[in-house]
């Protein structure tokens, strides 16, 4: 048991069922996002995570960008 870790289960429509006393922590209600991270994912507020987002991208540190910026689409 890793901090406040918590078994999940799937209901039988197969959606997780996140504990309550998680979902009131993170301040979960109706929207949030999956964020993927290499290999796990975060579930976050909607709200929450797009306030950090912005945060992110209008900060002036650009630490960690460097690598991004020879990528191409």
């Amino acid at each position: 048991m890793v901090g406040n870790a918590t078994d999940c289960e799937m209901d039988k429509q197969g959606r997780l069922l996140l504990h309550e006393k998680l979902r009131t922590f993170a301040g979960m209600d109706k929207k949030i996002v999956l964020i993927g991270q290499l290999n796990k994912f975060e579930i976050w507020n909607e709200a929450a995570w797009t306030a950090k987002e912005n945060e992110w991208l209008n900060s002036d540190d650009n630490e960690g960008f460097e690598e991004l910026e020879s990528l191409s689409f």
